[in-house]
């Protein structure tokens, strides 16, 4: 509790229309003989008439007041003062009893208050809106989002999953590659289809294979496709989304088979059809339309054959050919490709003109003339070996 104590004849008055706040004012009480911290300016709080208590205690120590932005922060205190005290606009006085001091300061202006009650609103809140608009308007470029294209699919059969994928891959409008391999080697029991950023997709691929390789051989046993999935996930966790991996995961082990998409910033689900990728609204479709538990292997295939074919026809990012996966209890056959769907049409007419077509309206033939020639000789220099 701060206790207030009457000014003393020995304190000596302030000049007129010095603040007490500023470090030239540091004359209060116990305090005299103790040096102010440079740019000391205790926070202004809440109201027209506003008390701010500065504590310290007998060790020595204080809280500590930030002056950062413009926005006085106080650690006794739940929320910013926004207002700038002026020597000219405040009217203080200053009282002191012991080691804790009183600040009463009434402001002039009121324009530049916060209102005490002011709290979050609940909803939306669009204040990022009025940034990003301050950015833009100071010259920052505002991120662009990469838009990248597939369409990845796996659904469970009778005796095992089949998984399937397209075979474009994209630089934003242009078709970097039209024969990618999209189906990744996880375990002989296990794939894994990817959509999302190629890098991350090569290297979280080869870097999960390389871990079930050695848990296959710390354990001796066939991995579990529950574990390629665990580890996955908590990888992708990690980076919270920034890893642009977007997975369908398909094996067979002791336990049955399984499918799960796995989504980049690290969420899981397990389900008996699943699509990834800029194509997958048109390869669901035909999914829930046409999957039923318990399909036999040819009509397994061609369902996924036709899911992906509508991510190839449907969206620009998907395309080319579509390659598929069976796994079964017996092992996995990769069939690349499947089908052709998109075939490259042939051209039928020829571009050349002939000698002549074209009429040559002038002739210029300028003769080179070579004044002199010299040859420099380069020096060797033995390579160092060392």
């Amino acid at each position: 509790m701060v206790r207030e104590a009457p000014l003393t004849p020995n304190t000596p008055p302030l000049p007129p229309g010095t603040c007490p706040l500023s470090p030239t004012a540091w004359w209060l009480g116990s305090l005299a003989a103790t040096a102010p911290p440079a740019g000391f300016l205790p926070p202004v709080s809440f109201g027209e008439s506003a008390q701010v208590k500065r504590r310290e205690t007998d060790k020595g120590g204080s809280s500590v007041n930030n002056l950062q932005q413009g926005m006085i922060m106080s650690r006794g205190w739940r929320e910013p003062c926004l207002h700038k005290p002026s020597l000219a606009a405040l009217d203080q006085s200053c009282v002191c009893h012991s080691r804790e001091v009183l600040y009463s300061c009434r402001a002039a202006d009121t324009e530049t208050m916060v209102e005490e009650n002011e709290r979050p609103q609940a909803g939306f809140q669009f204040s990022n809106f009025g940034r990003n608009e301050a950015l833009v308007a100071r010259g920052f470029q505002m991120p662009k989002c990469r838009k990248t294209g597939t369409t990845i699919a796996g659904i469970v059969f009778k005796d095992g999953v089949v998984l399937g994928a397209d075979t474009r891959a994209t630089e934003g409008d242009i078709v970097a590659d039209k024969n990618c391999c999209k189906i990744h080697y996880l375990q002989p029991n296990m794939y894994c289809c990817g959509a999302g950023t190629a890098a991350d997709l090569e290297m979280t691929t080869q870097m999960m294979a390389s871990q079930l390789e050695l848990h296959r051989l710390n354990t001796g046993r066939q991995v579990p496709v529950i574990a390629a999935n665990t580890m996955l996930k908590q990888m992708l966790f990690r980076y919270q989304g920034y890893v642009g991996a977007a997975l369908v995961l398909g094996g067979v082990d002791k336990y049955g088979s399984h499918i799960y998409s796995i989504h980049p910033h690290g969420s899981t689900d397990r389900l008996p059809y699943t699509t990834m990728g800029s194509g997958s609204l048109a390869a669901m479709s035909v999914f829930e339309a046409r999957w039923k538990p318990n399909m036999e292997l040819d009509e397994a295939k061609q369902l996924v054959r036709d899911a992906i074919a509508g991510g190839v026809f449907n969206d620009l990012g998907s395309g080319s050919n579509i390659d598929l996966c069976v796994i079964t209890k017996d092992g996995a056959t990769m069939t690349r490709p499947y089908d052709v769907a998109n075939v490259k049409g042939q051209r039928v007419g020829k571009y050349e003109y002939k000698r002549g077509v074209t009429e040559v309206l002038n002739t210029v033939v300028r003769p080179i003339e070579i004044v002199s020639e010299t040859v420099k000789v380069v020096s060797e220099e033995d390579m160092d070996t060392a």
